[in-house]
């Protein structure tokens, strides 16, 4: 494979995991009659001892039209979003361009639809269970008052991945000094940019 460059390409399956873990917020992709269909869907990954990289699980509202898509063996593709940022010449010393630093993990599968209701709510327990492991202890209880209604209204579906690629451009192609100094700026990007942005973007929701 020619692009990326070998050295932004992520063989390591385990960095692939950390990724998906970390980041489960997964851009979940369809195409039927030529039509591409696209939605942002958590995506929990699953260890599986007959599949050499697992399988995803996830679900979706009936009333999204890329739901028309997923159908048993249909092939899918999930990309999972690391952080990424803009790069500025400024941090180096010798004459540079400008680039984009980033963390993307690209996963192809067959789709499999979760048809059973008691499965379906297993998994929305597991999703939670592994989700809350970043942030509290609290449990989604099986007898929740509002778990029956709720699954009237998604349908679950997991995706056994088949193949997956690793897209880690983080300047391997420049010296140690340059390519720490670039995950530093890489860093302190996200957190300032995150925080400025998520204020501004609520400052419009106020009245």
């Amino acid at each position: 494979m020619k692009y990326p460059p070998k050295e932004f390409q992520e063989t390591n399956f385990n960095n692939i995991l950390k990724v998906i873990v970390q980041k489960p917020l997964a851009t979940l992709i369809t195409v039927q009659d030529h039509n591409v269909f696209t939605s942002h869907i958590p995506l929990i990954h699953y260890k599986t001892p007959n599949l050499p990289f697992g399988k995803l699980i996830g679900h979706i509202d009936i009333y999204n039209p890329q739901l028309s898509t997923l159908k048993n063996n249909a092939k899918v593709t999930a990309i999972f979003h690391g952080p990424d940022s803009y790069i500025s010449p400024s941090l180096f010393e010798n004459d540079q361009l400008p680039t984009w630093n980033y963390i993307k993990v690209h996963v192809e599968g067959k789709l499999k639809l979760i048809e059973d209701k008691h499965a379906l709510k297993a998994s929305l327990i597991k999703m939670t269970e592994q989700l809350e492991a970043f942030s509290s202890n609290y449990v989604l209880p099986e007898d929740h008052e509002k778990m029956s209604s709720l699954l009237d209204y998604i349908v679950g579906f997991e995706i056994e991945i088949t193949s997956w690629e690793g897209k880690f451009k983080l300047s391997q192609n420049k010296s140690t000094l340059e390519q720490n100094k670039a995950t530093e700026a890489l860093i302190e990007n996200i957190k300032n940019d995150s925080s400025s942005f998520i204020k501004s973007i609520l400052e419009n929701f106020k009245g």
